[in-house]
């Protein structure tokens, strides 16, 4: 009997251990490796960008969330882009929220069943995240470009002209004035 009872006790404290351990398994389902460095996740990224959540899309399965982009490092040319992300890897994700700033690393998505160009998606476990805790990424990606949409329609005027006063010693590094600085100088 006293086999059964250490045989009893051993079980349930097995029982127990797997219990306990059973929520970590789950919760970290991402097993996420630690990011690469900027650099390196910016050489293997389609586009890299800060922007600034305008909204979000969310569908069943997907989300689309759509960026008023602030600066780019590759990929990004438009001054607003979207990019996808699957829903059910979202708790391997930054959590988007609307108004905030990220700095974004994005792939290219697979090519639509009409055809159409794939457009961005964000990986689980990247680079991706609130512009406030990127710090390391900004300092090492650098300035970057904003970026100007030239397809907009814009009203294009002729600059107006100018009138230009000239006087004192300033007006005479204007080459045409020249002549008469030095005999305004000279009369002076």
């Amino acid at each position: 009997m006293p086999v059964n009872v250490a045989m009893h006790h051993l079980t349930m404290l097995f029982t127990a251990v797997a219990l306990l351990l059973m929520p970590r398994a789950i919760a970290s389902a991402c097993d996420c490796e630690t990011p690469t460095e900027p650099t390196t996740a910016l050489a293997r990224s389609a586009a890299v960008f800060e922007g600034t959540v305008d909204h979000i899309d969310r569908s069943e399965h997907s989300a689309v969330v759509h960026f008023a982009v602030s600066r780019a490092w590759k990929g990004v040319r438009a001054e607003h882009v979207t990019a996808a992300i699957n829903t059910a890897q979202e708790h391997c994700l930054v959590s988007f929220a609307e108004g905030e700033s990220y700095v974004v690393y994005a792939s290219r998505g697979a090519q639509t069943p009409n055809g159409a160009a794939p457009g961005l998606t964000i990986a689980p476990c990247g680079r991706t995240n609130k512009t406030l805790d990127a710090q390391e990424d900004l300092a090492a990606l650098g300035m970057g470009v904003v970026p100007v949409d030239a397809s907009k329609d814009v009203e294009r005027t002729q600059p107006a002209e100018v009138p230009v006063q000239r006087a004192g010693c300033a007006s005479c590094q204007v080459g045409s004035l020249h002549r008469a600085c030095v005999t305004w100088q000279l009369a002076a």
